[in-house]
């Protein structure tokens, strides 16, 4: 890791840093969601009891409401021995796991630009392109639930895992030492026992082999994945029967919603991440199902089927470009546990903090673009690209900055249920705003 931070331009850091902070400062005096699982997940006997043996062989031995994340557990231990329960300690905790996952963007980025086989004339900018990328996922408005969530730890943890195992295998390409294989096999099982959504990172590897290799030689080197492979596929029944023992029925069309129906919000999902991830706005901490089981599918959900179809036929050619089906793919792979495929137990059809590691794919993407219409040599469009981008960062601030706001403690966050409910009388039984 000192190698990375050593070889890296240090005022790029220092930038992600100060923009992290400043956005996201008061964040670290917010409370405790008493009312939204922190009252469970954080505040609980396991974190009360400290680092003994008895303590974490229960931890990595068994599910916790539906939950298996021992190592986010021994991280809210860790907390708790420094002040017991102090959000603010939780809070500045999160804040600078976010900032490290930053950091962590901006050095993949710069990597991947450097080292893989598919270079483009714009990638002399890989410091300036990979330092907007890290911006832009920083201050992404779709992060302020992860950040100010005390509970979303898991995301953070396993994010930050998840990308230092990237990274690793990186490594590993390069300089042929099995060292960083292990390192990379190391960093999954951390990162799993984070958040069960790291079981999608071998496929995470893959992608990267893409950027590295021609498609021979990938389908050469699939033989190392095999281990990644075969704990994924253990992680996965962990993570099924952690949730849901009847899962498996489910999958085949035995859940509250039909298949036609998870199409149809596979769909819908889908275009509701892309167009959060590029423009967000009317951020909510809960997003409702359309409408209501049993009743009729409204006729609008319709077109996301459709829109999805041409969308595949009109963006499939460009998938060539093995730097876009990187994006992509790694946009995709990062949601699809999360795009209803399979069913969830949830009453929200979207959540903003299922966006996180997706928004990397995205962010490089518009800083791409940005640097990318830079090199034309038109002045005027270059002063109107460069007060667009000023104006679209801070949009981004702006609206980060107020949103956090609303996650100070459960009173806060109650008046977006109230405004919710009004909006859907069907709420009222699945959330109770007594609570």
């Amino acid at each position: 890791m000192i190698k990375y931070v050593t070889n890296i331009n240090n005022i790029c850091i220092i930038i992600l840093l100060f923009f992290g902070i400043l956005i996201y400062f008061p964040v670290g005096y917010h409370q405790f969601q008493i009312a939204w699982d922190d009252q469970w997940q954080v505040r609980n006997i396991y974190t009360e009891s400290g680092f003994n043996y008895e303590n974490i062989f229960e931890i990595f031995s068994y599910y916790y409401k539906g939950q298996y994340s021992p190592i986010n557990q021994l991280y809210y231990i860790a907390l708790y021995s420094i002040d017991k329960y102090n959000p603010t300690i939780f809070h500045f905790s999160n804040l600078f796991l976010h900032l490290f996952n930053s950091v962590l963007v901006f050095l993949l980025l710069k990597k991947l630009i450097k080292t893989t086989i598919y270079k483009f004339s714009i990638f002399d900018n890989s410091n300036k392109i990979s330092l907007l990328a890290s911006v832009i996922f920083l201050i992404h408005p779709c992060s302020v639930e992860v950040v100010a969530w005390i509970s979303a730890s898991k995301i953070l943890l396993f994010s930050f895992f998840y990308l230092i195992g990237m990274l690793m295998y990186i490594e590993f390409i390069i300089t042929k030492k099995n060292r960083f294989y292990v390192l990379t096999l190391i960093c999954f099982l951390l990162s799993f026992g984070s958040k069960e959504q790291a079981l999608i990172f071998p496929l995470s590897l893959i992608l990267i082999d893409f950027l590295y290799y021609t498609k021979e030689k990938v389908k050469f080197k699939a033989v190392n994945k095999i281990p990644f492979i075969l704990l994924s596929i253990i992680f996965g029944i962990i993570t099924i029967y952690a949730t849901d023992p009847n899962a498996f029925n489910n999958v085949f069309g035995k859940s509250d919603y039909t298949i036609i129906e998870r199409l149809i919000f596979f769909s819908y999902s889908t275009f509701e991440y892309i167009a959060k991830s590029f423009l967000p706005f009317n951020l909510s901490y809960i997003y409702p199902f359309p409408y209501v089981i049993g009743d009729v599918i409204p006729l609008k959900l319709w077109i996301y089927p459709i829109l999805l179809i041409i969308s595949i036929f009109y963006f499939i050619s460009y998938l060539k470009n093995p730097w876009v089906f990187f994006l992509v793919g790694f946009f995709v792979c990062n949601l699809i546990l999360t795009l209803h495929i399979f069913p969830m137990k949830r009453f929200a059809i979207t959540a903003d903090r299922y966006l996180y590691l997706s928004l990397i794919a995205s962010s490089f993407s518009i800083s791409y673009l940005v640097f990318y219409f830079l090199t034309k040599k038109n002045r005027i469009n270059k002063f109107l690209l460069m007060i667009s981008l000023s104006v679209y960062l801070f949009y981004f601030s702006y609206y980060t900055f107020n949103r956090s706001k609303d996650w100070y403690n459960t009173k806060s966050l109650k008046k977006e249920l109230i405004e919710i409910i009004n909006k859907r009388s069907d709420y009222k039984d699945i959330m109770n705003i007594n609570k």
